[in-house]
């Protein structure tokens, strides 16, 4: 009875300890490296985006996507 007792609980314990190997630093990483902002009544105000895609064309950037072509 003893050594099923045994038994018994390696069965458990051992995936549990093979999980917490290959999974629990992933689960802590995901704790840990984690970005929280606040701000009170920020407002950048509105984006003039052509503006913004003239500016990066004349500093030599290829400007392209969506707001490219709805711009021309």
């Amino acid at each position: 009875m003893k050594e099923l007792k045994i038994l018994l609980i390696l069965l458990f314990i051992l995936p549990l300890i093979f999980l917490s190997i290959t999974i629990g630093p992933f689960i802590l990483l995901s704790f840990i490296d984690s970005s929280w902002y606040y701000s009170e009544a920020v407002n950048v105000g509105p984006v003039d985006y052509n503006a913004e895609l003239a500016k990066a064309e004349e500093a030599g950037y290829t400007v392209k996507g969506v707001l490219a072509l709805a711009r021309r």
